[in-house]
Parts: C-alpha cells; sequence; structure tokens
C-alpha cells in the first residue's frame, strides 16, 4: 500500500468523523398548574442525539413550591425524571414515581417520598429555548461535500496523467 493511498484514507476519516456533533443546550420553564402553580426549569444536552433529554442528560433542574416548602435546586436532588421530548416539546410521565408505584411521575425527589405525577398533576410547558441544534434536517454536512470533492479531484487528476 503506498503512502499516497494511506494519506488520503486518513483524510477521509478525518473528515467523516469531523461531521458528528451533539444538540445544544436545551432550556426548559414548566408550570404544574393545579399545585398552587408552581413554576420550574431545567436545563441539559442532549449528548446522544436521541431527540430525548433524560435524567443523565440534564445540568440543571429548578423548582420551589413555597406553599408546601419543596425546594429541588440541583439535579442531583432528583431521584427521578420523565423524558422530554425535544421533537414534540412534551414531558413525558415516565419517570420513577413514588416508592412502590408506578413510573408516571415527572419527576421524584426526597428518596422517592414525593413526586409530581401524572396521575393528578397537570404540566404546562411555559417555554422551551435551545442554543445549537435540536431537529433532524437533512442538509449535506461539510465533511461530506469535502469528500466528494477530493474524489472529483482525484477523478481529476487520474484523467490529466493518462493525457
Amino acid at each position: 500500500m503506498n503512502v499516497k493511498m494511506l494519506k488520503a484514507a486518513f483524510a477521509g476519516l478525518v473528515l467523516s468523523v469531523s461531521g458528528f456533533a451533539n444538540a445544544g443546550l436545551i432550556s426548559v420553564v414548566f408550570d404544574v398548574t393545579n399545585f398552587d402553580d408552581e413554576i420550574g426549569s431545567f436545563s441539559g444536552t442532549d449528548v446522544n442525539n436521541d431527540f430525548i433529554l433524560s435524567l443523565d442528560e440534564l445540568s440543571a433542574f429548578n423548582w420551589t413550591s413555597s406553599n408546601h416548602g419543596y425546594v429541588i435546586d440541583e439535579v442531583s436532588d432528583l431521584d427521578g425524571f420523565g423524558d422530554f421530548d425535544l421533537l414534540t416539546n412534551t414531558w413525558i410521565d415516565n419517570g420513577i414515581g413514588w416508592v412502590n408505584s408506578s413510573n408516571d411521575a415527572y419527576y421524584t425527589w426526597n428518596n422517592r417520598s414525593n413526586s409530581i405525577s401524572s396521575s393528578w398533576a397537570q404540566i404546562d410547558i411555559v417555554s422551551v429555548n435551545s442554543v445549537g441544534p435540536v431537529s433532524s434536517v437533512n442538509v449535506p454536512e461539510p465533511s461530506t461535500l469535502a469528500i466528494f470533492a477530493l474524489g472529483i479531484i482525484g477523478l481529476a487528476s487520474r484523467r490529466f496523467k493518462k493525457l
């Protein structure tokens, strides 16, 4: 195998790997409307690009119930968190619920002693903001175009060598 072939293979590999990118930071503001209208927020990054924001992808979570004295101001305070669908901007109630209950919670805290569950709570999404891409669009990546251009240049150079 010659050196030019190895260089071309390495350049193609570098360009193809450079096309991978993660979604940007997503921030969500929510309202638990039938629990004294308590506003909260969470943010995170869709690390695995599945358009679902899950507990392990959260970087911040804040919610306070002034009437009941509940305060959650860190992700580590959560015991469960339902997935947030970034394509439909809906919060899925599949988080771990109270002790010995089903997975029907939006979020759970205090060693699973407390939760905001879909069996009684109404969640309204107030806003969803993102920094970076969060939706899928079929657009050629620059690396794809670069590989295509390298192929055309290679074909053209072979043709000129034969003349």
